[in-house]
């Protein structure tokens, strides 16, 4: 766009008509961009919602329907659009709960986007389930969306980003991958209004659950699932033992955040007097069957 240059003052063209369209240019660029100002966390909660009407549509109990959602993919296709015209500015002033919000709700977006580009899914692997993700080939790895001007797959936004540089172990808890051994998907999506009380909520539920968290105190044994033997080290930032000499081992790191971060009934299970044992850790396998509403258990 060529820049508007005042006139002479010959022809009634004088400095507040000139003011005038420079103001009207300047309104309509502001109006263009799917956030309506750098770093304003409010217009891109606003876009949010939009993630918000199609999980209302299509999800049930923290499960998908795929099956009719593919046959409607325009919505979740608009809203992943809108995420990638963020520009590089607009997301480096972006406050953090702005930026974490936006991270979780683009990894659960663009998994849904992708299971949804696959499905049914075709069983080429007898190591996982046969409606299972891990039956895509590079499904995390190959495929690509830009954010604020970053290119990354599923597996750069959960390493790169979430695990580096948010550093918020809670995020395992919101993102969902996709799986019954995952998170269940809220049918709201994430906001920055908030985000913290939905983390803590989003946890406790997850440790809640029986499938994923299970202590039997007779045996002085906590079951938990393999997510935690994946990354021990994440969720030692939420616990007493991170500058402790000698260091914690991965159990101990386990043990010490589900009594911080579950629920009350949980917690009370994890006490212990002064000097008794502590809990051995079993971590069960990860069930990576489809997240989908057929197969409800």
């Amino acid at each position: 766009m060529e820049p508007i240059r005042p006139c002479h003052r010959t022809g009634g063209f004088g400095f507040r008509k000139f003011a005038r369209v420079l103001l009207a240019c300047s309104l309509l660029a502001f109006c263009y961009s799917p956030v309506e100002a750098a770093g304003d966390s409010a217009a891109l909660d606003g876009i949010h919602e939009h993630f918000t009407e199609e999980l209302q549509k299509y999800v049930g109990e923290g499960l998908v329907d795929y099956k009719r959602w593919r046959q409607h993919p325009e919505g979740i296709k608009k809203y992943l659009d809108e995420l990638q015209a963020l520009s590089p500015e607009q997301y480096r002033a972006m406050p953090e709960d702005g930026k974490k919000a936006l991270w979780i709700n683009a990894y659960n977006a663009f998994t849904i986007w992708l299971v949804l580009k696959n499905y049914p899914i075709q069983a080429t692997s007898k190591f996982y389930p046969a409606s299972s993700i891990r039956q895509v080939k590079g499904f995390w790895e190959d495929n690509f969306i830009s954010v604020g001007g970053q290119k990354v797959s599923l597996e750069q936004i959960e390493h790169n980003v979430l695990r580096r540089d948010v550093q918020d172990p809670r995020f395992h808890f919101a993102v969902v991958p996709g799986s019954l051994g995952g998170a269940r998907l809220g049918r709201v999506a994430y906001s920055s209004r908030g985000i913290a009380n939905r983390l803590a909520r989003a946890t406790r539920e997850y440790l809640g659950n029986e499938q994923n968290v299970r202590v039997d105190t007779a045996n002085n044994t906590v079951y938990v699932t393999q997510l935690f033997r994946w990354f021990p080290l994440d969720f030692a930032e939420g616990t007493d033992l991170v500058k402790r000499f000698p260091p914690p081992t991965d159990d101990e790191i386990v043990v010490d955040f589900l009594r911080r971060s579950g629920p009350a009934g949980l917690r009370s299970r994890l006490e212990r007097k002064e000097g008794d044992p502590p809990f051995k850790v079993i971590y069960e396998p990860y069930d990576w069957s489809l997240n989908e509403i057929d197969c409800s258990r």
